[in-house]
């Protein structure tokens, strides 16, 4: 290694390297050894030196448990992520006398319930500390994804509203983003999906089916997803409805699908809409 990089511009090709030489060297070298990390970033030492690293704080879903105390903590459970956007419980407690969560804005009037709110521990106190939006639920996803798509990020929650069907395939349900149930695995859905939270029954099989949406860059898809079905288990159905973004009463923001189209062969005064 040389010993310009110590001093640079102060020696030349043939110099004697002197005892200040030396010491501007052993000095530089203390410098690196003494690496450090600030907030979020650590120092990790390895086989081959040192490195830095990020330190991201402890994170967990939470429900509240109690209202607030006088010095505005609130007891919590923590929560793990169940199928089709529910919540179950981890095992674990944040007690109020013990192990308290605080709102970020030291808001003290939130009731205990099942909003589900996503608490980071605090670097500089290790407090649990979350926070409050409303009317959206804070710690639940507030937009989803799909993939491939124009409208990336759809609100997690639609709203399916079904007029002038008549054969049963179409039903009003809620579609939510969430973990895609393992029964459906085999079809690669993805990790999270966005499927109706209730089940209902095909008229002419009697499978129960969840309405599953989709999207290929500007065309939105609907079709239906049976865990178990006469035609195999599980099984993807084809496309029964489908939206175009750019047409009128179509866009991603706000998320409104309102001028659709039926499948081949389907009931043309069928109408359904989804928005959030």
């Amino acid at each position: 290694m040389s010993d310009r990089i110590f001093a640079p511009g102060t020696r030349r090709r043939g110099d004697p390297i002197t005892a200040s030489d030396r010491n501007v060297r052993d000095a530089a070298l203390a410098r690196n050894g003494r690496m450090t990390g600030s907030a979020g970033i650590g120092v990790r030492e390895g086989r081959s030196g040192r490195s830095l690293v990020l330190t991201l704080p402890e994170t967990a879903h939470v429900k509240l448990t109690t209202t607030a105390n006088g010095d505005g903590g609130y007891g919590a459970k923590e929560v793990l992520a169940g199928p089709l956007g529910t919540w179950i419980d981890a095992g674990r407690t944040m007690p109020q006398s013990g192990d308290p969560c605080y709102e970020r804005n030291h808001n003290v009037s939130l009731p205990a319930g099942s909003r589900v709110y996503l608490a980071r521990r605090a670097a500089t106190t290790g407090e649990w500390i979350f926070a409050h939006r409303a009317p959206g639920g804070v710690g639940t996803p507030v937009t989803g994804s799909l993939p491939g798509c124009i409208c990336a990020a759809p609100p997690a929650t639609l709203t399916m509203t079904v007029s002038s069907c008549t054969d049963g395939r179409f039903n009003n349900c809620t579609i939510q983003w969430g973990p895609t149930p393992s029964s459906l695995g085999p079809l690669n859905l993805g990790a999270n999906s966005y499927l109706s939270t209730t089940t209902f029954e095909d008229p002419q099989t009697g499978d129960e089916f969840h309405y599953f949406l989709s999207c290929f860059a500007s065309n939105i898809r609907l079709s239906r997803v049976f865990p178990t079905s006469v035609f195999g288990s599980p099984f993807l159905d084809s496309i029964i409805y489908f939206w175009s973004i750019g047409l009128p009463g179509n866009t991603c923001t706000p998320f409104s699908l309102t001028n659709g189209t039926v499948f081949a062969g389907g009931d043309p005064a069928c109408v359904v809409e989804i928005t959030g």
